[in-house]
């Protein structure tokens, strides 16, 4: 058996612990975790497939490190991937067909 096949099983052990310490530090705290918000991301974006697994890992990893120690690298590299992932989000129907812009503009003359 080699060493890196040994050390997977422990690193998938750390990393489940550590991710069971930040929920429950949230949960103890009631504050929004970095950890969390990309989960309730997740939770809320039905358009989310396979395709995007890559970016969801890569935000899940920055997050988790975020949790532990926020830097200011850190936070950039997380925002530019979270709107990286979210410009690949379906757009939305317009809020309004204009109508309502036009009685709004004319009520405030």
């Amino acid at each position: 058996m080699t060493a890196n096949a040994e050390q997977r099983p422990i690193e998938a052990t750390v990393d489940a612990q550590i991710d069971a310490d930040l929920r429950q530090k949230a949960e103890e705290s009631g504050e929004l975790t970095f950890l969390g918000s990309i989960e309730a991301f997740i939770a809320v974006s039905r358009w989310l497939g396979p395709e995007h697994g890559p970016a969801l890992v890569t935000l899940r990893a920055l997050a988790r490190q975020l949790d532990q120690r926020v830097t200011a690298a850190m936070v950039a590299q997380f925002g530019v991937a979270f709107r990286d992932l979210r410009s690949q989000a379906p757009s939305a129907p317009p809020a309004s067909d204009g109508v309502e812009d036009i009685i709004d503009e004319a009520r405030s003359s």
